[in-house]
């Protein structure tokens, strides 16, 4: 036990001094006091000299640190899988009635001994429930999530009852390999018994289509019990049949491929249907359906890439823009040049204008269609004409280049980038710029990423962007961005960041600006079971975000059936949380009134099935036996849970562990202090009271 004092020591002395001298002012030099008898007037002074000095000794916030010994029993995790394949093949009575009070009576006895935690799992941990309507199933990472919460805890053992059914996630039996000396008893729920069943496994389809356009959509189907068979897998929307494949069913555990390729007819989200015909004899039909669903645009952003001879950084820059299905890009030079770029969504302009060239008439072009350029510099730049156009930035033409690496602007704002690229960035090799000490950067321009030479950080532009008017601009000050990519391909093993800069840089210019002073913001698509989230933002006359007005909302599914909300409000925008929806598509409408005005706002989403839970509903009891038996527990079956209780309460290695913690706390927060003081000022109080001293 020790006393720890916030301020020195050496105040005590002075504590003593003012204790020492109230006493003796009070009691010494007060002329009541001298018909007191000497034991009397020393008795009294001894209670107002302690309580004096206690008091100033607590102005100085000791702490007093002891030792406390804590026992902490072990503690009992159950993890109950509610996903859908428990009930799929299982008696749903017992289910519902009889193993929930099983479970219950194995949870009281065991906490007569341990600590028991419960949780229920799907592919995310809930408090426990039977409820048995999870659309996947991640036993790895219900696994993980335990051993993470309680480690360095006293983790006696994981009652884990499942159906060994997992579709999402690793195997659920190497994330046991992690637990340290926590043995696994699992109850083994479900039927094993093969089905006879033909189901759509997958249907692989692009995200977006372009009207017009042809789009590949791949069906992959399976079965068991039907191999040899025929069926036909067809594709329809609203009811019409739009193509039809037969197959011959393959052998158990394997599957079918079946391509198609569809036309986009309608633009907007649309739903289409993939069926596959049903066989006499199948264990449900549930599963030989499945929806898809399409967002149809009316054409893809056109890109010109205008260059003035080959070069690596050409490719490397579109093969990023390329990544994304939504542009379409040209590389030619110049010479090869349609006399009028109208029609084009971004002009890419690297190493140009130069001397062979010059490119007079497209920059008048650009400048009167306004039409957004990305200009990337190199040794073959006619920095003079640059310089002339006015762009935001000036360059002084020089003769010679130098190294330079880049750094992220932590002040940018025309878009969002990832923590990865703030990261990774520093490690990419330098860009050859011309070399120069009075770059001139307008207001108007907001730099992205500055150059570093050497060991010095500049405030010299690498990545920059601007807005003249309508128009925007784009600037790489830099030649050899292929060894960017080639460098994220090293350190990464993957384009990820490279893609990232080329692709935030290319949507910025070529985003279309929405000046609507109302704004609403939603995927496309959610999935099923997950909540239905919205954000909305209003501005005021001079364009600044204002929340000061009611923001509602009324969502219609396909039946014509609304469902209003309202939305709720941040810091200066707005936030939806519809909760979870049925699967299907729906249309939304969400108004407002701001600036004196009626604003309104449409869109679209689609709320896509999960059916991995009812393509397989075989257990898989082995997992959860090798799970067990690596890990030092047992497997049991849901009629043997009494059984379970005994074997877990006769482990002998199951023990309490007792610890001790220091722990510090402030003197004053003692009680029996507190009642000192009041009772040596009582004390006082009462015999000088008796004495006649007050």
């Amino acid at each position: 036990m020790n006393v720890i004092f916030t301020y020195s020591p050496w105040f005590i002395l002075f504590g003593l001094l003012c204790a020492s001298l109230y006493t003796g002012f009070l009691y010494f030099k007060n002329k009541k006091n001298g018909e007191l008898k000497k034991p009397q007037l020393i008795g009294l002074s001894i209670v107002r000299f302690i309580t004096v000095f206690l008091i100033t000794l607590l102005l100085l916030e000791p702490l007093f640190q002891h030792l406390v010994k804590k026992v902490e029993k072990p503690t009992i995790v159950l993890l109950q899988d509610t996903s859908e394949s428990i009930i799929a093949r299982s008696d749903s009575s017992f289910l519902k009635n009889d193993y929930p009070t099983a479970i219950e009576s194995l949870t009281l006895e065991l906490s007569n001994k341990y600590d028991v935690e419960t949780y229920s799992f799907d592919d995310k941990i809930t408090p426990l429930s039977f409820s048995f309507d999870g659309k996947q199933t991640d036993i790895s990472q219900a696994i993980e999530s335990i051993e993470q919460k309680y480690y360095n805890r006293n983790l006696g053992a994981i009652i884990l009852a499942s159906d060994g059914i997992y579709n999402k996630g690793a195997s659920p039996f190497y994330a046991s390999k992690k637990l340290k000396n926590v043995p696994v008893y699992t109850i083994s729920l479900g039927d094993t018994s093969s089905v006879k069943d033909v189901y759509i496994d997958q249907v692989i389809n692009n995200r977006l289509a372009y009207k017009g356009n042809k789009f590949p959509v791949q069906v992959s189907i399976k079965s068991a019990g039907f191999e040899g068979k025929n069926t036909t897998v067809s594709i329809s929307k609203n009811g019409t049949k739009l193509a039809s494949s037969s197959i011959t069913l393959p052998s158990k555990n394997t599957g079918v491929n079946i391509p198609f390729e569809l036309e986009a007819t309608q633009v907007g989200l649309q739903r289409y249907t993939v069926t596959v015909a049903s066989l006499a004899g199948e264990y449900t039909l549930t599963n030989n359906t499945k929806d898809f669903y399409i967002d149809v645009l009316e054409s893809k952003q056109k890109i010109l890439f205008l260059h003035h001879a080959p070069h690596p950084d050409i490719s490397a820059v579109k093969s990023a823009i390329e990544t994304n299905e939504n542009y379409e890009i040209e590389v030619i030079t110049p010479d090869k040049l349609k006399s009028n770029v109208k029609g084009y969504n971004l002009v890419i302009i690297h190493d140009l204008p130069s001397r062979k060239y010059p490119l007079n008439d497209l920059m008048i072009q650009l400048k009167n269609q306004q039409i957004p350029s990305f200009y990337l510099i190199g040794t073959q730049t006619d920095l003079n004409k640059i310089n002339q156009l006015k762009l935001g930035i000036e360059i002084p033409p020089s003769n010679s280049f130098s190294d330079a690496q880049s750094v992220v602007n932590n002040g940018f704002s025309l878009f969002k980038y990832s923590e990865n690229l703030e990261k990774g960035i520093g490690k990419f090799p330098p860009l050859k710029v011309p070399f120069s000490q009075k770059y001139k950067v307008s207001n108007a321009t907001e730099i992205f990423l500055f150059q570093k030479i050497g060991l010095t950080k500049t405030n010299y532009p690498l990545v920059a962007f601007n807005k003249q008017a309508s128009t925007k601009n784009g600037f790489v000050l830099g030649e050899g961005l292929f060894r960017w990519k080639l460098s994220d391909y090293l350190e990464n093993e993957n384009n990820l960041l490279f893609n990232e800069i080329i692709q935030q840089s290319v949507q910025y210019l070529v985003a279309r600006e929405n000046k609507s002073f109302f704004k609403v913001f939603n995927e496309k698509s959610f999935d099923e079971g997950s909540p239905v989230l919205m954000e909305a933002e209003v501005y005021n006359k001079s364009y600044e975000l204002d929340n000061n007005s009611e923001v509602s909302i009324k969502i219609t599914n396909e039946e014509g059936k609304e469902f209003p909300y309202n939305f709720s409000k941040t810091s200066n925008r707005y936030q939806l949380n519809a909760g979870i929806l049925p699967t299907g598509t729906y249309t939304f409408e969400a108004t407002t009134n701001a600036n004196g005005q009626k604003l309104s706002q449409k869109g679209e989403f689609s709320i896509k099935e999960l059916t991995v839970e009812k393509n397989n509903t075989v257990a898989n009891h082995k997992i959860l036996s090798d799970i067990s038996e690596y890990t030092g527990g047992k497997s049991y079956t849901s009629k043997q849970i009494n059984q379970l209780a005994n074997d877990i309460m006769n482990r002998e290695d199951l023990a309490a562990v007792i610890y001790s913690q220091k722990e510090v706390e402030d003197l004053i927060n003692l009680k029996w202090l507190f009642f000192l003081l009041l009772g040596l000022l009582s004390i006082e109080w009462f015999f000088r009271k008796r004495l006649g001293l007050y």
